[in-house]
Formats: structure tokens, sequence, C-alpha cells
């Protein structure tokens, strides 16, 4: 996107990279890719609460799963610009 004129919304981007399968990490060459380009990269861990991709009780994930989505849910709201309303 950033190659056709997109650059801010990349730069304004939040990527989250789970991990597929219990202790699997992400290739740090891919998280290097969008470290250079995004705001930010947050990795959540495998979590067998979530396999199954449904509705998902957040009481039952590990608690460093749930710690990575409040770091996704700040990094999004660290993107929210004040709109001045006019007077």
């Amino acid at each position: 996107m950033d190659q056709h004129g997109f650059d801010d919304p990349v730069a304004r981007t939040v990527v989250v990279v789970n991990a597929q399968r219990r202790g699997a990490t992400p290739p740090d060459l891919m998280r290097r890719h969008f470290e250079k380009r995004c705001a930010a990269v947050v990795t959540v861990p495998w979590d067998g609460s979530l396999e199954q991709g449904a509705l998902t009780d957040m009481s039952s994930l590990h608690r460093r799963t749930r710690e990575s989505l409040i770091d996704i849910a700040a990094a999004v709201a660290d993107n929210f610009v004040k709109q001045e309303t006019p007077s």
C-alpha cells in the first residue's frame, strides 16, 4: 500500500500476529518488515481458547493473551485523533 500512495494509513496501521500453534513464534523477518512500516506490531500468543475461532469468554484466556489484546486496543486507540468541534 505504501508503494501506491497510502503512506499515512500504512504508518498508522496496527498489525496483529497470532501464533497458530502451541509454542510457535512469528518469524522475526515478518515482524521486522511490519515494524519498519507500521505504528505497532502486537503478537498474540497461541491460546487454546482461541483455537476454535468462535465467541470466546475472556476469562478463559491465558493472562499473556489478555494482555496482548489490551496492547492491541491501546495501539489502536493511540491512532484516534480528537476532532475539534466547530464553535
